[in-house]
């Protein structure tokens, strides 16, 4: 086993050493392990798992035990009063895990280990991304933060997010095998699995589409004079890009237009920072719930074919159908 027993004199002399605490173990500190190692100084160390501080104080790194936040000295516990670091930027308001904190301090190396990638913008923008994607939930679960503010009984629990899951392969409660480190071994597999997982979901599909939301935003004069419709040169997930761009860029985008699996065209609505479903600027009133020769007729638009009883979308059979409804949509701003 990668786990060893408290005894420093069974170990190499220069091999590292990771050191978290024993008994239960949860999501954040199997997460830190398993990033800790992906990085160069600690990719053969051993992990050795204890709660003694006459033990710890000699290891090369000791995460989510110890009472220390030093990164100085590789010291990265979380539960000390004095606590209150976050990941920072717009990701300012929950504190930090044992796994947000390893993610912070390493994940830009676990990132260009792991992918070959070298470029310190594209590094820096996966890191904050994967952070939001996976690490904040992580944190905030860890911390006892709730995604929402309940005022009522929750109507459902998930019970399949990577922290339950990681707690299931905890020691049971009635068994006799009490072996919690060769279980450790278990979940930092299953870490390292939903990892790369989220990883290989950025790099092959998430920055291909951000590039392509990020041309076609550069290209929306092109569109309409207004800057405010964006037309997709091939379509893809676009709404997290779209919204982060226009922070990053200082415009605002009120339609996006894009041909569908069937040659149709849709315009579709850009929705409201932080309030998903709540669309920005929705299709006029008028046309909401008609289709075909109604919706022509009330349009003005020939080829319209639906829009959505809420508004949020409509589509056309050709581009310059789409992009008219658009156009005339955009007057609404104009009579409010």
């Amino acid at each position: 086993s990668e786990f060893v027993n408290p005894d420093l004199s069974l170990q190499g002399k220069n091999q590292k050493t990771i050191g978290t605490h024993s008994g239960t173990f949860h999501c954040d500190e199997v997460m830190a392990c398993y990033l800790l190692r992906m990085t160069q100084e600690y990719k053969a160390a051993r992990i050795i798992r204890t709660r003694d501080y006459s033990v710890l104080e000699k290891l090369d790194c000791v995460v989510d035990v110890g009472d220390v936040y030093d990164p100085s000295t590789n010291r990265f516990d979380h539960h000390q009063r004095s606590f209150s670091d976050t990941f920072g930027g717009k990701y300012s308001t929950i504190r930090l895990s044992s796994a947000g904190l390893i993610w912070k301090h390493f994940g830009v190396e676990v990132l260009g280990n792991l992918t070959g990638i070298a470029d310190p913008s594209t590094l820096d923008l996966l890191h904050t991304s994967i952070y939001g994607s996976l690490f904040l939930a992580l944190d905030a679960i860890d911390n006892g933060v709730t995604p929402y503010n309940i005022k009522e009984p929750a109507k459902y629990s998930d019970t399949t997010t990577l922290a339950q899951r990681v707690s299931r392969i905890n020691p049971p409660w009635n068994s006799s095998d009490k072996d919690a480190d060769s279980r450790f071994e278990k979940a930092m597999q299953l870490c390292k699995l939903e990892f790369l997982v989220v990883l290989d979901y950025y790099l092959s599909q998430w920055l291909p589409a951000r590039q392509i939301v990020k041309d076609s935003l550069e290209a929306r004069l092109e569109v309409h004079p207004s800057g405010g419709i964006v037309r997709l040169s091939t379509f893809c997930p676009w709404k997290s890009h779209i919204q982060q761009l226009e922070e990053e860029k200082g415009v605002t985008v009120y339609y996006v237009l894009y041909q569908d699996s069937s040659s149709n065209w849709r315009v579709q609505c850009a929705e409201v920072p932080g309030q998903e479903f709540c669309s920005r600027l929705p299709l006029p009133e008028e046309w909401r719930g008609k289709r075909d020769q109604i919706l022509a007729e009330v349009s003005g638009v020939q080829d319209a074919g639906f829009v959505h009883h809420s508004g949020f979308i409509g589509g056309a059979k050709s581009y310059e159908g789409v992009l008219a409804m658009a156009n005339i949509s955009l007057g609404q701003l104009n009579n409010s």
